[in-house]
Protein backbone atom coordinates (compact mmCIF):
# COMPACT_ATOMS: atom_id res chain seq x y z
CA UNK A 1 0.00 0.00 0.00
CA UNK A 2 1.47 3.26 -0.90
CA UNK A 3 2.34 5.68 1.97
CA UNK A 4 2.01 9.25 1.04
CA UNK A 5 4.95 11.36 1.19
CA UNK A 6 5.73 14.71 0.91
CA UNK A 7 9.01 15.93 -0.48
CA UNK A 8 11.26 19.02 -1.23
CA UNK A 9 14.55 19.00 -3.12
CA UNK A 10 18.03 20.64 -2.32
CA UNK A 11 20.36 22.14 -4.59
CA UNK A 12 23.93 23.81 -4.86
CA UNK A 13 23.14 26.20 -2.32
CA UNK A 14 21.33 24.18 0.27
CA UNK A 15 17.89 25.62 -0.19
CA UNK A 16 15.34 23.59 -0.40
CA UNK A 17 12.76 24.48 -3.46
CA UNK A 18 9.73 24.11 -1.16
CA UNK A 19 8.25 21.27 -3.28
CA UNK A 20 5.44 18.97 -2.32
CA UNK A 21 2.80 16.52 -3.54
CA UNK A 22 0.50 14.42 -2.55
CA UNK A 23 1.36 11.99 -5.17
CA UNK A 24 4.90 11.32 -4.01
CA UNK A 25 5.37 8.20 -2.12
CA UNK A 26 8.29 5.83 -1.09
CA UNK A 27 6.38 3.00 -0.80
CA UNK A 28 7.52 -0.95 -1.52
CA UNK A 29 6.65 -3.02 -4.04
CA UNK A 30 7.02 -6.35 -2.08
CA UNK A 31 7.01 -9.12 -5.02
CA UNK A 32 9.97 -10.31 -6.83
CA UNK A 33 12.14 -7.43 -4.93
CA UNK A 34 11.02 -8.40 -1.53
CA UNK A 35 12.96 -11.95 -1.66
CA UNK A 36 16.25 -12.24 -0.07
CA UNK A 37 18.94 -12.07 -3.39
CA UNK A 38 19.71 -14.64 -5.39
CA UNK A 39 23.28 -15.55 -6.42
CA UNK A 40 22.94 -13.83 -9.75
CA UNK A 41 21.43 -10.64 -8.08
CA UNK A 42 25.13 -10.47 -6.00
CA UNK A 43 27.88 -8.30 -7.93
CA UNK A 44 30.42 -9.77 -9.62
CA UNK A 45 33.57 -10.86 -7.86
CA UNK A 46 35.68 -10.60 -10.85
CA UNK A 47 34.46 -7.08 -11.99
CA UNK A 48 35.09 -6.09 -8.40
CA UNK A 49 38.62 -7.25 -8.37
CA UNK A 50 40.76 -7.79 -11.60
CA UNK A 51 37.89 -7.06 -14.43
CA UNK A 52 35.07 -9.62 -15.55
CA UNK A 53 35.80 -11.05 -19.23
CA UNK A 54 32.10 -12.04 -19.97
CA UNK A 55 30.83 -8.06 -20.08
CA UNK A 56 27.36 -7.74 -20.68
CA UNK A 57 27.21 -11.74 -20.97
CA UNK A 58 27.63 -11.94 -16.96
CA UNK A 59 24.41 -13.34 -15.15
CA UNK A 60 26.24 -11.12 -11.86
CA UNK A 61 25.62 -7.28 -11.42
CA UNK A 62 29.07 -5.55 -12.61
CA UNK A 63 28.39 -2.66 -9.72
CA UNK A 64 30.39 -1.75 -6.55
CA UNK A 65 29.90 -4.25 -3.68
CA UNK A 66 30.18 -1.36 -1.71
CA UNK A 67 27.77 0.29 -3.09
CA UNK A 68 25.71 -2.39 -3.21
CA UNK A 69 25.88 -3.11 0.61
CA UNK A 70 24.99 0.55 1.08
CA UNK A 71 28.13 2.24 2.21
CA UNK A 72 30.61 2.80 -0.70
CA UNK A 73 32.98 5.80 1.14
CA UNK A 74 33.99 6.87 -2.41
CA UNK A 75 30.73 7.90 -3.36
CA UNK A 76 30.43 9.32 -7.13
CA UNK A 77 34.66 9.36 -7.20
CA UNK A 78 34.13 5.15 -7.56
CA UNK A 79 35.65 3.77 -10.49
CA UNK A 80 33.35 1.19 -10.20
CA UNK A 81 29.89 1.31 -11.37
CA UNK A 82 27.38 2.89 -8.98
CA UNK A 83 24.58 1.42 -11.29
CA UNK A 84 24.34 -1.45 -12.90
CA UNK A 85 23.56 -0.29 -16.29
CA UNK A 86 26.34 0.20 -18.30
CA UNK A 87 27.86 -3.38 -18.14
CA UNK A 88 24.51 -5.44 -17.59
CA UNK A 89 21.07 -5.75 -17.50
CA UNK A 90 21.06 -4.93 -13.46
CA UNK A 91 18.02 -6.68 -13.47
CA UNK A 92 17.25 -7.94 -9.79
CA UNK A 93 13.73 -9.84 -10.74
CA UNK A 94 10.79 -8.23 -13.33
CA UNK A 95 11.93 -5.42 -15.01
CA UNK A 96 9.48 -2.41 -14.77
CA UNK A 97 7.73 -1.86 -18.34
CA UNK A 98 8.72 0.81 -20.84
CA UNK A 99 11.21 1.86 -17.93
CA UNK A 100 14.92 2.14 -18.45
CA UNK A 101 15.34 2.40 -14.38
CA UNK A 102 14.29 1.77 -11.22
CA UNK A 103 14.96 3.21 -8.27
CA UNK A 104 14.83 1.26 -5.28
CA UNK A 105 15.59 1.74 -1.15
CA UNK A 106 17.49 -1.16 1.01
CA UNK A 107 16.33 -2.19 4.24
CA UNK A 108 18.49 -4.79 6.25
CA UNK A 109 19.75 -7.05 3.14
CA UNK A 110 17.04 -6.52 0.65
CA UNK A 111 16.74 -4.07 -1.99
CA UNK A 112 12.70 -3.23 -2.88
CA UNK A 113 11.27 -1.27 -5.17
CA UNK A 114 9.73 2.59 -4.78
CA UNK A 115 6.69 3.58 -5.77
CA UNK A 116 6.41 6.25 -8.55
CA UNK A 117 9.68 6.46 -8.72
CA UNK A 118 9.51 9.20 -11.57
CA UNK A 119 9.46 11.80 -8.59
CA UNK A 120 13.15 11.01 -7.48
CA UNK A 121 14.23 10.60 -11.08
CA UNK A 122 12.61 13.53 -12.34
CA UNK A 123 14.75 15.68 -9.65
CA UNK A 124 17.59 13.08 -10.06
CA UNK A 125 17.94 14.48 -13.89
CA UNK A 126 17.99 18.56 -12.93
CA UNK A 127 21.96 19.03 -12.77
CA UNK A 128 21.73 21.63 -9.83
CA UNK A 129 19.69 19.37 -7.83
CA UNK A 130 22.19 17.67 -4.91
CA UNK A 131 19.54 15.65 -3.32
CA UNK A 132 15.28 15.29 -2.20
CA UNK A 133 14.31 15.26 0.80
CA UNK A 134 11.02 13.06 1.16
CA UNK A 135 8.43 13.49 4.77
CA UNK A 136 6.34 11.25 5.84
CA UNK A 137 7.57 8.04 4.05
CA UNK A 138 7.41 4.64 5.89
CA UNK A 139 10.68 4.81 6.91
CA UNK A 140 10.17 8.29 8.70
CA UNK A 141 11.63 11.76 7.00
CA UNK A 142 14.51 11.15 4.76
CA UNK A 143 17.25 12.80 2.89
CA UNK A 144 18.57 11.39 -0.55
CA UNK A 145 22.10 12.70 -1.30
CA UNK A 146 22.67 12.30 -5.34
CA UNK A 147 26.30 13.00 -4.74
CA UNK A 148 26.84 10.19 -2.81
CA UNK A 149 24.30 8.45 -3.23
CA UNK A 150 22.47 7.61 -0.37
CA UNK A 151 20.44 8.07 2.80
CA UNK A 152 22.20 10.83 5.19
CA UNK A 153 21.43 9.83 8.80
CA UNK A 154 19.37 6.47 8.31
CA UNK A 155 20.31 2.67 8.36
CA UNK A 156 18.82 2.65 4.70
CA UNK A 157 20.57 1.97 0.94
CA UNK A 158 19.38 4.02 -1.98
CA UNK A 159 20.32 2.83 -5.63
CA UNK A 160 19.18 3.39 -9.43
CA UNK A 161 18.91 0.32 -10.97
CA UNK A 162 19.47 0.59 -15.35
CA UNK A 163 18.25 -1.61 -17.55
CA UNK A 164 19.77 -1.79 -21.67
CA UNK A 165 15.35 -2.03 -22.49
CA UNK A 166 13.27 -0.40 -23.79
CA UNK A 167 16.55 1.45 -24.48
CA UNK A 168 19.25 2.33 -22.04
CA UNK A 169 19.27 5.65 -20.59
CA UNK A 170 20.65 8.85 -22.29
CA UNK A 171 23.09 10.64 -19.75
CA UNK A 172 23.82 13.87 -20.19
CA UNK A 173 26.69 16.45 -19.13
CA UNK A 174 26.62 19.52 -17.50
CA UNK A 175 29.46 22.12 -16.51
CA UNK A 176 29.20 24.72 -13.93
CA UNK A 177 28.95 28.48 -15.16
CA UNK A 178 29.63 31.64 -12.93
CA UNK A 179 25.81 31.16 -11.21
CA UNK A 180 24.68 27.89 -12.88
CA UNK A 181 24.91 24.64 -14.45
CA UNK A 182 24.40 24.74 -18.47
CA UNK A 183 24.40 21.17 -20.99
CA UNK A 184 28.10 20.80 -22.53
CA UNK A 185 28.03 21.09 -26.16
CA UNK A 186 26.10 23.90 -26.20
CA UNK A 187 26.77 27.06 -28.24
CA UNK A 188 28.66 29.59 -26.29
CA UNK A 189 29.67 26.78 -24.22
CA UNK A 190 32.51 26.96 -21.90
CA UNK A 191 32.55 22.90 -22.59
CA UNK A 192 32.28 22.86 -26.69
CA UNK A 193 32.43 18.87 -26.61
CA UNK A 194 29.21 17.03 -26.80
CA UNK A 195 27.44 14.97 -24.14
CA UNK A 196 27.31 11.44 -25.95
CA UNK A 197 31.49 12.28 -26.36
CA UNK A 198 32.03 12.90 -23.40
CA UNK A 199 29.48 9.82 -22.08
CA UNK A 200 31.90 7.74 -24.77
CA UNK A 201 35.26 8.35 -23.07
CA UNK A 202 33.65 8.37 -19.84
CA UNK A 203 32.34 4.60 -20.38
CA UNK A 204 35.76 3.03 -21.56
CA UNK A 205 37.56 4.52 -18.58
CA UNK A 206 35.63 6.05 -15.56
CA UNK A 207 38.34 7.33 -13.67
CA UNK A 208 40.35 8.35 -16.78
CA UNK A 209 40.22 11.40 -18.35
CA UNK A 210 39.49 13.31 -21.55
CA UNK A 211 41.46 15.67 -23.70
CA UNK A 212 40.01 17.43 -26.21
CA UNK A 213 40.69 20.96 -27.89
CA UNK A 214 38.85 24.11 -28.57
CA UNK A 215 40.77 26.35 -31.42
CA UNK A 216 44.49 27.15 -29.85
CA UNK A 217 42.97 25.81 -26.36
CA UNK A 218 43.50 22.99 -24.62
CA UNK A 219 40.84 21.22 -21.90
CA UNK A 220 41.06 17.78 -19.75
CA UNK A 221 38.22 16.36 -18.28
CA UNK A 222 38.92 14.56 -15.10
CA UNK A 223 36.44 11.83 -14.84
CA UNK A 224 37.59 10.89 -11.43
CA UNK A 225 37.36 14.21 -9.90
CA UNK A 226 34.57 15.13 -12.08
CA UNK A 227 36.32 18.56 -13.06
CA UNK A 228 37.58 20.42 -16.65
CA UNK A 229 40.93 22.29 -16.65
CA UNK A 230 41.31 24.87 -19.21
CA UNK A 231 45.28 23.69 -19.43
CA UNK A 232 46.68 27.45 -20.46
CA UNK A 233 45.00 28.98 -17.29
CA UNK A 234 44.49 26.12 -14.43
CA UNK A 235 40.92 27.08 -14.43
CA UNK A 236 38.52 24.36 -13.20
CA UNK A 237 35.04 23.86 -13.76
CA UNK A 238 32.77 21.60 -12.13
CA UNK A 239 30.86 18.55 -13.72
CA UNK A 240 27.56 16.80 -13.58
CA UNK A 241 26.78 13.80 -14.88
CA UNK A 242 22.46 12.94 -15.04
CA UNK A 243 19.80 11.35 -16.52
CA UNK A 244 17.83 12.82 -19.19
CA UNK A 245 14.30 12.55 -18.36
CA UNK A 246 11.61 10.33 -19.56
CA UNK A 247 7.97 10.65 -19.04
CA UNK A 248 7.32 7.02 -17.67
CA UNK A 249 4.02 5.47 -20.12
CA UNK A 250 0.80 6.10 -18.47
CA UNK A 251 2.55 8.65 -16.26
CA UNK A 252 2.14 11.83 -18.08
CA UNK A 253 -1.05 12.91 -16.19
CA UNK A 254 0.41 12.20 -13.10
CA UNK A 255 3.25 14.15 -13.42
CA UNK A 256 1.90 16.92 -14.62
CA UNK A 257 -1.07 17.30 -12.59
CA UNK A 258 1.62 16.64 -9.65
CA UNK A 259 4.09 19.50 -10.46
CA UNK A 260 0.78 21.96 -11.06
CA UNK A 261 0.31 21.36 -7.30
CA UNK A 262 4.19 22.13 -6.35
CA UNK A 263 4.55 25.52 -4.76
CA UNK A 264 7.74 27.22 -6.01
CA UNK A 265 7.66 29.92 -3.26
CA UNK A 266 10.85 30.72 -2.61
CA UNK A 267 12.42 28.51 -6.00
CA UNK A 268 13.57 29.28 -9.09
CA UNK A 269 12.60 32.43 -11.30
CA UNK A 270 12.89 32.71 -14.95
CA UNK A 271 14.00 35.90 -16.43
CA UNK A 272 15.05 37.36 -20.09
CA UNK A 273 16.55 39.88 -20.84
CA UNK A 274 15.91 43.13 -23.09
CA UNK A 275 18.28 44.90 -25.63
CA UNK A 276 20.51 46.98 -22.85
CA UNK A 277 20.93 43.45 -21.20
CA UNK A 278 18.46 44.41 -18.27
CA UNK A 279 17.27 41.02 -16.59
CA UNK A 280 13.32 41.12 -16.29
CA UNK A 281 10.83 38.66 -14.73
CA UNK A 282 8.41 36.52 -16.94
CA UNK A 283 4.94 37.09 -14.94
CA UNK A 284 2.75 36.82 -17.94
CA UNK A 285 -0.72 34.77 -17.46
CA UNK A 286 0.89 31.33 -19.45
CA UNK A 287 4.08 32.22 -19.15
CA UNK A 288 4.98 32.96 -15.36
CA UNK A 289 8.16 31.58 -13.76
CA UNK A 290 5.50 28.56 -11.85
CA UNK A 291 4.80 27.86 -15.94
CA UNK A 292 8.14 27.66 -17.18
CA UNK A 293 9.53 25.25 -14.10
CA UNK A 294 6.93 22.80 -15.08
CA UNK A 295 7.66 22.41 -18.53
CA UNK A 296 11.43 22.70 -18.14
CA UNK A 297 11.33 19.86 -15.02
CA UNK A 298 9.82 17.70 -17.81
CA UNK A 299 12.32 18.07 -20.19
CA UNK A 300 15.54 20.38 -19.48
CA UNK A 301 16.51 19.94 -22.96
CA UNK A 302 12.99 20.74 -24.32
CA UNK A 303 11.13 23.94 -25.90
CA UNK A 304 8.30 25.78 -24.52
CA UNK A 305 5.72 27.67 -26.92
CA UNK A 306 3.05 30.43 -25.77
CA UNK A 307 1.54 33.21 -27.04
CA UNK A 308 1.17 36.71 -25.54
CA UNK A 309 -0.89 39.47 -26.92
CA UNK A 310 -1.16 37.81 -30.51
CA UNK A 311 2.57 37.09 -30.61
CA UNK A 312 3.96 33.70 -30.68
CA UNK A 313 6.80 32.85 -28.80
CA UNK A 314 9.43 29.96 -28.00
CA UNK A 315 11.72 29.35 -24.94
CA UNK A 316 14.64 26.88 -26.02
CA UNK A 317 16.02 25.48 -22.89
CA UNK A 318 19.07 23.92 -24.08
CA UNK A 319 19.70 26.95 -26.21
CA UNK A 320 18.56 29.28 -23.09
CA UNK A 321 17.01 32.07 -25.40
CA UNK A 322 13.21 33.00 -26.32
CA UNK A 323 12.47 33.70 -29.98
CA UNK A 324 9.55 35.40 -31.48
CA UNK A 325 7.83 33.65 -34.12
CA UNK A 326 6.63 36.60 -35.95
CA UNK A 327 9.74 38.81 -35.82
CA UNK A 328 12.83 35.89 -35.37
CA UNK A 329 14.30 38.30 -32.79
CA UNK A 330 16.03 36.04 -30.25
CA UNK A 331 16.38 37.17 -26.15
CA UNK A 332 18.73 35.34 -23.75
CA UNK A 333 17.22 33.70 -20.50
CA UNK A 334 18.24 32.78 -17.62
CA UNK A 335 16.89 30.41 -14.35
CA UNK A 336 18.09 31.76 -11.16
Amino acid sequence: MAHAAEASSFSDNEQEASQSSEDESLSSSEGEQGRDPSPTQQPCRYYNNSGCKKGRNCTYLHICKYFFQGHCKYGQRCHLSHSAEEDNSGSSGERPRNKSYQWQIRKGSRWLDIDKDWIIEAQYSLPEVKGLRLYNTKYGRISIDFGEMKVRGKDLGIRRQGFTDPKPTTWLWYYRGDTAWHPCGEQSSNCSVTSKDIEREYQKNKRGSFRFSVGSKGYVINFKDMNQINESSSAKRRLRRRPLFVTPAGGAGSLSASMSRMSLTGGRVWQFSDSKGNWHDFTEEGCSSQDIEQEYQQDPQGKMKFTIRSSSYVLDFSAMTQKNQDTGKIRNIRRV
